[in-house]
């Protein structure tokens, strides 16, 4: 997808009000404006066996994924916390996504679980405490995708959480604040 108008020049996030969610998306120091570095923090203190986020990348217009043409993921900057991922096995239960194409094009995905106790997991719930970095990655700006929004979270269209401890769902969501291409 390009767009048409001006060529973007930097990348601008303003972080969510805070609130009583349980997770945010926080942007970390960043080396340039067209290279930011973002993480989903715990913002209280949670018990989870697992996580799945989609956030969806519809710049000013619900349901458009014009913001997949802003921005793309910076795949070496991924990486994961919090949860043990890895305990039972070498392969990590851990992914992040940025598809282009395909039901999910311009949604960026989240998921990851501890495993089970029969796969060699841990016996619990991690207990993540407030401040907690779950996952970090980092978004490059795409300057022929133009100018406007990538993701605006103070609308809450679209953003779908879900976090599990072993016990079944947990209650929270997730602050989300805006970016935008200048």
């Amino acid at each position: 997808m390009a767009l048409t108008g001006p060529t973007g020049t930097s990348l601008l996030y303003s972080p969510p009000p805070v609130g009583g969610e349980a997770i945010r998306l926080v942007q970390e120091a960043s080396p340039s404006s067209t290279h930011l570095v973002f993480s989903l923090r715990a913002a209280q203190d949670l018990a989870l066996d697992g996580l799945a986020l989609n956030l969806p990348f519809d710049g000013a217009t619900p349901g458009s994924r014009d913001g997949i043409a802003r921005v793309a993921l910076s795949a070496p900057d991924v990486s994961f916390g919090g949860l043990d991922v890895t305990t039972g096995s070498p392969t990590r239960a851990a992914a992040l996504l940025f598809p282009a194409s395909g039901p999910l094009a311009g949604v960026l995905v989240l998921g990851m679980a501890q495993k089970p106790v029969a796969a060699g997991g841990p016996a619990g719930d991690a207990q993540v405490p407030a401040g907690t970095v779950l996952a970090t990655f980092a978004l490059d700006l795409l300057p022929a995708g133009g100018t406007g929004f990538v993701l605006d979270g103070t609308t809450g269209d679209g953003f779908r959480l879900r976090l599990r401890s072993r016990a079944g769902d947990v209650q929270g969501t997730v602050a989300v604040g805006r970016l935008e291409v200048q």
